[in-house]
């Protein structure tokens, strides 16, 4: 589906997305031929997966961290630190979005970690309601506690309670600007109506989101015996290639494409990806260089050996071309982005001159995932229901 079609539409689907895709067959390359390369990509995308969630989870923790500091003494000082710590777990968390294939125990926790949009009514006081919210529905939730706050979380029914976006919206507040993020203060949680239970609330958010990234931590963690990574590497070869790829298509078409073209269709910054810190153009950078660290077999405190053999490597048995193809496809998109330096409420606007380069990377992420499709099948994945 390309961005023309979402635009009019406003609404995608894994199934019509996946339709579209086509292009010229790429042969199979033989299994046996290349079985130690096969291996050898299998392996390092467990580690690939290791490396990138420790990273997310001690990011996490650090927020956590940062939060007890700023409810211990808050300062305009610890606020804006809180607020930055917020960033970079964030951003060391969409570098894993390309990892979530489906089938990883990222199915069981990542709609308590990343959902959004977020309705702010849901939480707390936005203008015009000064008592609504978990943080003043005393009736609803007496206490602020895990079971409460993990039971009343429903993000499909647009009650997002927990994760990065829940905890975006206590440190920056309801954004009105499109020049600015939210204006949340020091202040609202030291002497605002609805106080005790607002510091309750982030306390417990912040503390909640590092044990959930715990799970895929130690999901992949080389160590424990008989997780995940231990099951992902027994695998059969094609099934372990599927839950690669599919990852990395999967986040193309639909996650990175529809936090682009969403805000792109309505105009509004309450459809962005992180629509109270202005960091939308952060996160979707993010998440496209943690593509080419999937490809090229890179994470965050991890050396690659000069005798790896990366995804990115496998892919050029199959097709040289379309290897170069997608390497240089991610690479565009960061050179597109990097220009934008205004907040992304302003980019999206209709007539506004970031809009072409947002609306090409959307187009670009689209051609990527066909590409995906028709190399991952070429080296064995099993993508039929993807193309």
């Amino acid at each position: 589906m390309n961005r023309r079609a979402w635009l009019q539409l406003s609404s995608f689907s894994t199934v019509a997305t996946f339709a579209g895709c086509g292009g010229s067959k790429v042969p199979e390359i033989d299994q046996e031929t290349y079985a130690e390369e096969i291996t050898a990509v299998i392996k390092q995308h467990a580690e690939i997966c290791s490396a990138a969630y420790k990273s997310a989870w001690q990011t996490a923790d650090s927020l956590r961290a940062k939060a007890n500091v700023f409810l211990t003494t808050p300062t305009s000082a610890t606020h804006v630190a809180l607020q930055d710590a917020w960033i970079v777990a964030h951003n060391a968390y969409m570098e894993t979005e390309g990892l979530r294939g489906q089938g990883t125990p990222a199915d069981g926790v990542h709609s308590n970690i990343a959902s959004w949009p977020v309705d702010p009514t849901a939480l707390d006081t936005v203008p015009g309601n000064l008592k609504t919210g978990v943080v003043h529905d005393t009736k609803g939730i007496p206490t602020i506690d895990a079971q409460a706050i993990r039971l009343a979380h429903q993000p499909r029914e647009n009650k997002v309670l927990m994760g990065f976006h829940a905890i975006e919206f206590l440190i920056y507040g309801f954004d009105q600007y499109d020049d600015a993020p939210g204006p949340r203060v020091f202040a609202d949680y030291t002497a605002v109506v609805g106080v005790k239970r607002r510091r309750e609330l982030l306390s417990l958010l912040t503390q909640l989101l590092p044990i959930d990234l715990a799970v895929m931590n130690e999901a992949w963690h080389p160590s424990e015996q008989g997780n995940y990574r231990a099951q992902f590497m027994e695998k059969d070869p094609k099934s372990a290639l599927t839950t690669i790829f599919t990852g990395l298509v999967t986040v193309c078409n639909n996650g990175l494409s529809g936090a682009l073209l969403r805000p792109l269709a309505s105009g509004d910054q309450k459809d962005e990806i992180c629509q109270f810190s202005d960091t939308s153009l952060d996160a979707v950078r993010h998440a496209i260089i943690g593509l080419q660290k999937t490809l090229t077999g890179k994470a965050p405190g991890r050396v690659v050996a000069d005798d790896e053999v990366p995804l990115l490597g496998l892919i050029a048995k199959a097709d040289a071309s379309i290897a170069k193809e997608i390497e240089s496809g991610f690479e565009q998109m960061i050179d597109k982005l990097k220009p934008l330096n205004e907040p992304f409420d302003q980019l999206i606007k209709p007539g506004h001159s970031g809009r072409k380069a947002l609306e090409e990377v959307a187009d670009g992420l689209s051609d990527q995932a066909k590409l995906l499709v028709q190399v991952g099948k070429a080296v064995g994945a099993k993508l039929g229901s993807l193309a």
